[in-house]
């Protein structure tokens, strides 16, 4: 990967694969040696801007090198020999010139290939981390290991000539795994690519260990880091050429461009966590980061790489198919997945929030703070009373008119109000803030009866489990995101108020672009492709069983229609049903643990860590991405168990709900012995307490869909609307329980009790929850058809029955 970043590196691999990539390499060398001469003259005559429009211009220029390089190598070395081909290149050398192919591209079957998503992903965890090295080494052997500048770039080029002599060292032994069959091409790969970032990942937490007076040490841990990275040369770096020689330059131009953002993104996380170069702190949050997205980036390649010849690779693009890798649908399930994301960021934001605004001292005198307030709990706890009241009416709604509007109306009204929490604060105090809570909890009632009913009309049977992970994930994404960024608004000159506006402004940007791009059905998609709603049609009950009410409006403006479900709720079924009382059973218990969890672990980390407000909303955000990823690995498991007949969906439900309980009680448990100067301890063991909560997602949450698809988003409604109860009630409690938020006896009784709770749900969902689609699902009476009048009337309304 260069170390600029090319704005142009797809029009590049394009440009190289069609006319060949010789005379883009002279010019990408010679344009670049120029600007590079011109550095020092610019940087007398127009200061940093003189050397920022230099190391633009090469950026732009180098965007050429590496995809040319591989169309090169593409055509100039056989199979066994790509990773010594590889490694020599990246070493310094070239291969010569060849004639490039004239193929057309296959764009969609590029961009839904999985084995290519594994390259960009794990390439953008290259780039993370081998950047934030890059740039940053320099700094840490200053600024902690005190070298001077003399020794410090002597040592710190030392983990780079490791690379070198690394890459020579690995490729014949890559090639010959290969050659001698030893090993298959994608398992050689998988391997190497490994060697590459789990090396590196592991030494940058041994060097959380190393202080200042081990400076010999610490060299040993930074070259292993640096240098392992040169086994990734025989492994996802060349297999862009394994897949698809023909449009390895395209191919290649896709993943440098959108990876090298990472390469941006990296070494500004170091300013970003902190502006103390010599806190070892910093350092280890830096390294820990770069560690964590190492490993994540990795797991990824390592399930869905491959070594294979793809198909595509000597084909023209055939026609569309039901099965891409990107559909209509999968556009519905991103939209859901991110109105949790900015839901759950506005609901999070408040609990980091709170705490600047009852600052006495805040970072600018002109932001507003409430020092007076003595009722924040209830405070946090106020946006529920509005939640529990529309849950019910929200199932009804959504499935007697599709949800699709009043999802639209809860984003749009839950953001007019986020925008008026300062203004409110500032004129009626933390009654002000109150109301803005109220209105939002009744407006987002909406969002799970509606996020459930969509689900149930556009996912397929067996993506089930993974469609819940990646819809809920959001929710995860949200606090993920709200906490650090909320902390770090709050904590600065700006203020807590922004951050009001920030997800204000995002929810009302969120319900313009769903408006216009979702539909309440496949059926009614304006351009989905008739092999995929018949794919998503054939796995799910809505098509053929249900009775539909069609909604005609004519106007002088035109029409418009919908398809709606419209089947008798059979409530004395669904109020008698005991696995309806097990989802609902298993919901308040998780609501009591994750919102007790995600409204005071801000105070906990504050009272009893002894975090201040930037390090207190980067940690309390750290549990929510191991619940993201808990989620998106469980899912994909949960779903192979179904298909591949292992254990049924309801013993699979019992298993994902259980492991969602028992963990983070278990951990609840554990925490209440942790000491305030255990701080690593504690964050681990809040870690686990709510990533295990993602299990769920695989669960009780996804399982209304297989007890009863069409009267899902009602079931959803009721369990929501009186778990929600247990929302209001879990926070409260630590009010109930103790004043003093600095007293540990306190929050021992609070996990106490929330593990207690956690655990008897979890056994009441494990004896009476099934997996079974319950009889009264198809309970319907049948409508008459009636067809639409041919003729549009001016302002005229018509209503007609119609069964798919």
């Amino acid at each position: 990967m260069t170390e600029e970043t090319p704005p142009d590196p797809m029009g590049a691999g394009q440009l190289g694969e069609y006319f060949g990539p010789k005379w883009f390499l002279c010019i990408t060398i010679i344009v670049g040696s120029l600007f590079h001469i011109l550095v020092p003259t610019m940087a007398a005559s127009l200061g940093p801007t003189g050397v920022i429009i230099c190391r633009v211009i090469q950026g732009l220029n180098q965007g050429f090198l590496y995809l040319s390089l591989h169309n090169l190598i593409s055509r100039g070395s056989p199979l066994y020999e790509r990773s010594t081909a590889s490694s020599l290149v990246y070493g310094g050398s070239s291969l010569g010139t060849v004639i490039s192919m004239k193929i057309p591209t296959p764009w969609k079957y590029i961009v839904t290939s999985l084995p290519f998503w594994a390259i960009l992903i794990t390439g953008c965890g290259q780039c993370w981390g081998a950047f934030t090295m890059l740039t940053e080494i320099p700094s840490y052997m200053s600024e902690i290991m005190n070298f001077d500048i003399k020794s410090n770039s002597q040592l710190s080029a030392l983990p780079y000539f490791v690379v070198f002599i690394m890459s020579l060292i690995a490729a014949p032994v890559a090639d010959t795994l290969i050659s001698s069959r030893i090993l298959k091409v994608g398992t050689t790969r998988k391997i190497f690519n490994a060697l590459g970032t789990l090396l590196p990942a592991i030494t940058l937490f041994v060097l959380e260990f190393v202080d200042s007076s081990q400076t010999n040490l610490v060299m040993a841990p930074l070259v292993v880091a640096v240098g392992a990275t040169a086994f990734v040369h025989s492994g996802s770096t060349v297999n862009i050429i394994d897949l698809a020689p023909n449009h390895a330059g395209t191919f290649l131009g896709i993943c440098n461009g959108i990876s090298n953002i990472f390469s941006i993104l990296g070494p500004l996380t170091v300013g970003f966590l902190g502006n103390d170069k010599k806190d070892p702190v910093l350092w280890r949050k830096v390294f820990w980061l770069a560690a964590g997205i190492y490993v994540s980036c990795n797991l990824f390649h390592i399930i869905f790489s491959s070594g294979e010849l793809q198909s595509w690779n000597d084909v023209e693009e055939k026609d569309e198919s039901s099965e891409s890798f990107f559909g209509a649908r999968h556009c519905q399930f991103l939209l859901m997945s991110m109105s949790l994301v900015i839901f759950f960021g506005m609901r999070t934001a408040l609990s980091v929030g709170i705490i600047a605004m009852i600052e006495e001292n805040p970072p600018d005198p002109d932001i507003p703070t409430y020092p007076e307030w003595e009722d924040t709990d209830t405070v946090l706890s106020s946006f529920f009373w509005g939640y529990l009241v529309t849950q019910i009416v929200a199932g009804q709604l959504s499935e007697y008119f599709g949800p699709k509007w009043f999802l639209v109306g809860t984003m749009l009204l839950g953001s007019v109000f986020n925008l008026l929490i300062p203004a409110l604060a500032a004129c009626w105090g933390s009654g002000g803030v109150m109301l803005c809570r109220v209105v939002q909890g009744l407006a987002q009632g909406f969002l799970y009866p509606c996020i459930l009913n969509l689900m149930s009309k556009w996912t397929p049977a067996f993506e089930r489990s993974r469609v819940s992970s990646f819809v809920y994930g959001g929710a995860s994404v949200g606090i993920v995101t709200s906490m650090p960024l909320t902390g770090a608004i709050a904590g600065s000159t700006m203020g807590w108020p922004v951050a009001c506006y920030l997800y204000g402004g995002l929810g009302i940007l969120w319900t313009t672009i769903f408006a216009i791009f979702a539909a309440n059905s496949p059926a009614l998609h304006r351009w989905i492709s008739e092999e995929e709603k018949l794919y998503i049609e054939k796995t799910t009950d809505g098509s053929n069983k249900c009775t539909k009410v069609k909604i005609v409006l004519y106007h002088r403006f035109g029409s418009l229609s919908g398809c709606f479900q419209k089947i008798p709720t059979p409530w004395k079924a669904i109020f008698t049903s005991l696995p309806m009382w097990a989802i609902f059973m298993a919901s308040c218990g998780s609501s009591w643990g994750s919102f007790t969890l995600m409204t005071e672990i801000p105070s906990y980390m504050d009272n009893i860590m002894n975090f201040n407000i930037n390090e207190n909303s980067q940690l309390s955000s750290l549990p929510y991405v191991a619940l993201l990823l808990t989620g998106l690995i469980g899912a994909p498991i949960a779903d192979k168990l179904i298909t591949n007949n292992i254990i049924s969906i309801g013993t699979t439900r019992k298993i994902f709900t259980s492991l969602g309980s028992f963990v983070p009680a278990t951990a609840l448990i554990c925490l209440g012995f942790v000491d305030s100067d255990q701080k690593d301890l504690a964050t681990g063991l809040l870690i686990i307490a709510v990533g295990c909560g993602a299990f769920t997602q695989c669960g009780y949450l996804v399982n209304p869909i297989d007890l009863s698809p069409n009267h899902a988003g009602t079931i959803t409604g009721i369990v929501n609307c009186f778990s929600t109860v247990f929302s209001i009630l879990g926070p409260l409690s630590v009010q109930f329980l103790g004043s003093d938020k600095e007293d540990p006896t306190l929050w021992w009784n609070v996990f106490r009790l929330a593990a207690g709770i956690y655990v008897g749900c979890g056994v009441f969902y494990v004896l009476f929850s099934s997996g079974e689609k319950q009889a009264w699902n198809d309970t319907q009476e049948q409508a008459t058809e009636k067809k639409p009048p041919t003729d549009v009337e001016s302002n005229k309304t018509e209503v007609y029955i119609i069964d798919q």
